[in-house]
């Protein structure tokens, strides 16, 4: 008997190039960006106009929620009812709740059906892990090597970025201990490493040419490289600096995506990164 068909489903904490849901099997759930009493559902109103107005004009911090575990069991169980498989691939763990709830509501509907990996990454890391994946069950690829594939790449994935300022990182408390007051004094560039769940501060850059400096030697020394993806936080001219710095030594030309809100709202506007998957 053949395998029956296989959809990705993801959490708006992704980051994926336009329109690849569009021919992929792939499903985002919504995450909720709120400021104050003003929310929007990220993965269902795509407006990155409006999400910027708001971060520029509310009084408010944007927080973020993960989805809910009834929306996550509805669009679970409607997948399963149409005959899917599922393989859920989550923002890291150590960032959210989201990969604990969906392994939790995998037991409760069909563990046989659903898996449920942490991918350790966010943003444009874990998307190339969807978009991979996503490919791979388009063309036939039964979940249960879905699965092996997945947990394979958690190791291949690396993600680094340079932020224009420390105030909404150091908020967000997803890097601890950041000294915000002096880089907000020395207009300094904080420079990040994503890698396995946990977020690592590798120093500050007086100028964007030293970041992206930095940036690409830190590519530089991954290794090599099967697919990447440079990313940004409505600064289209900084990521085309860091593409035309990269392309010198990569095989293709990596593809420039816009970061979406959930990832805006904890590294600011204005930021930089690279995603990478390694070789093998």
């Amino acid at each position: 008997m053949a395998p029956r068909p296989v959809y990705v489903v993801t959490d708006a904490a992704v980051d994926l190039p336009a329109n690849s849901t569009h021919h992929l099997p792939i499903e985002v759930l919504p995450i909720t960006v709120s400021f104050g009493s003003r929310s929007i559902l990220h993965g269902r109103e795509p407006d990155l106009e409006t999400f910027y107005r708001l971060l520029r004009e509310s009084r408010h911090f944007p927080t973020t929620a993960a989805p809910t575990p009834a929306h996550t069991a509805e669009r679970y169980a409607a997948l399963l009812d149409q005959g899917y498989d599922i393989l859920s691939i989550h923002l890291a763990s150590s960032f959210s709740t989201t990969a604990l709830q969906c392994a939790r509501l995998a037991e409760e509907l069909d563990s046989r059906r659903i898996a449920v990996v942490d991918s350790g990454q966010m943003s444009a890391g874990l998307g190339l892990m969807v978009v991979t994946c996503a490919r791979a069950a388009a063309a036939g690829e039964p979940l249960a090597r879905l699965e092996q594939m997945a947990r394979a790449m958690v190791p291949r994935v690396r993600l680094a970025g340079a932020l224009q300022s420390l105030d909404h990182v150091r908020r967000s408390g997803r890097v601890p201990g950041l000294p915000a007051a002096v880089g907000e004094f020395l207009h300094i560039k904080p420079l990040f490493e994503v890698y396995r769940g946990q977020v690592t501060l590798l120093g500050f850059s007086r100028t964007v040419r030293q970041a992206t400096r930095r940036l690409v030697e830190l590519v530089r020394k991954w290794g090599p490289i099967q697919e990447m993806a440079v990313i940004h936080a409505d600064n289209a001219g900084w990521a085309s600096e860091l593409v035309e710095s990269l392309a010198e030594f990569l095989p293709s030309i990596p593809t420039i995506m816009d970061a979406g809100p959930t990832i805006v709202s904890h590294v600011g506007p204005g930021a930089v990164g690279v995603a990478a998957l390694l070789a093998n």
